[in-house]
């Protein structure tokens, strides 16, 4: 509470601790664009998933790519990815492991900001990604914008010390969420059933007017 502080002279960072530094993500951070490999590799055992965000959401099936396959851009658990084309641009994902899709791309990072950290930045510039699409009929990070984005950067022991205040209180929040969007299915369905009892007939309505006699 009682640190020195400076104008960081970026309007949403505001004033920040005197000792830390300002930078854009382009002196931290590079995109490798994935690519569109060879697909449908047989062999189990020399076959990778072909990462689109559907195969991550695990709303669609994976194709495969063949390992050997040297125009493929390859992630780890360890890596973090980047939705690059589509309505979601600039949607992030992280443990997973595979050959990066077209649509994608991987973030390689300087040892001077952890991932976490790296992480917790990226999420809170999201809607900035997605106010800085460009492209009439399918939308693209623009990639300039995104370079161009300012961020400040502590020291590894205070961004560890931040992503583990924020690991327990974000952890609670999305619990949070969680809970109340649980509710609102549960609410949205009474709703519903209780339009289907009274319009069909199941439910006494005589306290509300309708008289037997």
């Amino acid at each position: 509470p009682n640190v020195a502080m400076k104008p960081s002279g970026v309007d949403w960072i505001g004033d920040v601790p005197g000792h830390w530094a300002v930078t854009r993500i382009k002196n931290l951070v590079s995109i490798v664009k994935g690519k569109k490999p060879h697909l449908l590799a047989t062999n189990a055992d020399t076959r990778a998933p072909y990462l689109s965000a559907r195969v991550i959401r695990g709303t669609e099936e994976p194709q495969y790519a063949e390992l050997s396959d040297s125009q493929s851009v390859m992630a780890t658990a360890n890596d973090i990815l980047i939705i690059m084309d589509g309505s979601n641009s600039g949607e992030i994902f992280t443990n997973v492991a595979g050959v990066v899709s077209s649509t994608m791309g991987k973030l390689n990072y300087r040892s001077s900001v952890t991932k976490k950290m790296l992480m917790y930045f990226l999420d809170i510039l999201f809607d900035t990604f997605n106010s800085e699409k460009v492209g009439a009929a399918i939308p693209h990070l623009d990639k300039d914008a995104f370079n161009k984005a300012e961020i400040v950067l502590p020291s590894i022991c205070e961004q560890e010390a931040i992503c583990s205040y924020l690991d327990v209180y974000v952890v609670m929040i999305d619990e949070s969420i969680k809970t109340i969007t649980e509710q609102i299915v549960t609410l949205k369905s009474l709703r519903q059933s209780l339009i289907h009892e009274a319009v069909t007939g199941k439910i006494d309505v005589a306290d509300y007017g309708y008289n037997y006699e």
